[in-house]
């Protein structure tokens, strides 16, 4: 994920060229240790310079760089392990494969805290290196929040406290509030622990519990594995609703269905009505009819999509043979039978892949289900 350091991920000019980068575990002050074998001084490049690799790397770790091993080794030892910013919102236990109990906090982080900035600054830094496009919020603009995920451990009679994760927001205001999920950061070595669930959890429920006016909660460019993490803990939100039944599912989407999801969870209507068809499909796989009902129930949804929002030139090509099909002029005569052909595989394409990542969905959330 070092694109955006490094232009295609290249750097120029060096034999053996190595890259340590150390972040102090509580206050994320960074050390960069920058060696190398030689400088290539020959080749087909040998009149350019070699990269300089410190310029390219300071505008993404902007905050206290430290080139000097001993200097931060004396920062790491001032460090205060048992301070953080902000008020604890939630906290939990969690064991790990060994059976080692952790401890963790969800802290609501205050921009006007003194030092948090400076601190977060330098604890985000982190994402340019695993989240692929990722960038920096302006921490002046008042409209953001975050929410820090803290490990705790005891070491002699005291609590330490390291950060291992964010969440951050951004409410759109206007008659009423939206509040968009713009970054989602756990360190690499703590993933697949359920960590990330129990901070999603934890960002739910301080926006509906601090935000009156809120209309819905969105979330900004998520990858496959935030999305299935997602729709799990909206699945296990929605599935004891009396709406979401099974027998109520087989009738299709409701106006209450998404009156519910909409007002107590402030789901967004697409997620809303995604939930819908996970559990449909659940409830349908058993049930040949129930599932042919289902797919029918899918594919005219996607074609009232895609007549409203084409989503791109496929879509456009889509959109072209819904409008053809419910035209009885003769114009559309000029589209010949192998056109038609054509879109209406197109159109199937569209609703297999929707259909394959609603499965794909289910075979990793199968345990937020229960016979009903």
């Amino acid at each position: 994920m070092t694109h955006q350091i490094f232009e295609d991920e290249n750097i120029y000019g060096y034999q053996g060229l190595t890259i340590d980068i150390y972040f102090a575990a509580h206050s994320a002050y960074c050390f960069i240790d920058v060696y190398y074998d030689e400088i290539l001084r020959n080749g087909p490049k040998f009149y350019l310079e070699p990269d300089n690799v410190m310029n390219l790397l300071m505008p993404w770790f902007p905050n206290n760089i430290m080139t000097n091993l001993h200097e931060f080794k004396d920062c790491v030892k001032r460090d205060e392990p048992d301070y953080i910013y902000g008020e604890c919102v939630d906290c939990f236990t969690n064991t790990n494969e060994e059976g080692k109990m952790t401890g963790f906090r969800i802290i609501n982080c205050d921009l006007s805290t003194s030092g948090f900035k400076e601190f977060h600054k330098r604890f985000q830094s982190l994402i340019i290196m695993f989240i692929d496009a990722a960038n920096f919020i302006d921490l002046d603009d008042p409209s953001w929040r975050i929410l820090y995920l803290y490990e705790e451990c005891r070491i002699g009679n005291k609590n330490k406290y390291c950060p291992v994760g964010f969440c951050s927001m951004y409410l759109f205001k206007d008659i009423t509030t939206i509040a968009r999920i713009s970054q989602f950061f756990i360190v690499p070595f703590l993933q697949r622990l359920g960590l990330g669930y129990k901070l999603l959890d934890a960002t739910y429920n301080y926006l509906k519990s601090t935000i009156n006016d809120l209309e819905e909660i969105t979330v900004e460019s998520p990858n496959k594995i935030f999305t299935r993490m997602r729709d799990n803990l909206d699945i296990s939100y929605i599935i004891d609703e009396p709406y979401f039944a099974k027998y109520e599912l087989f009738k299709g989407f409701t106006d209450n269905m998404l009156k519910i999801a909409r007002l107590k969870y402030k789901f967004s209507n697409e997620q809303a009505r995604k939930v819908y068809e996970i559990l449909r499909c659940y409830w349908s796989q058993s049930n040949p009819r129930e599932y042919e009902k289902f797919m029918l129930d899918v594919k005219k949804h996607r074609k009232a999509k895609f007549m409203v929002t084409p989503l791109n030139l496929e879509s456009n090509k889509l959109l072209q043979l819904l409008q053809m099909k419910q035209s009885k002029s003769k114009g559309c005569n000029k589209y010949n039978f192998e056109e038609r052909l054509n879109l209406s595989i197109m159109l199937q394409e569209e609703v297999d892949k929707f259909v394959h990542t609603i499965q794909s969905t289910l075979r990793h959330i199968q345990k937020s289900f229960k016979t009903q």
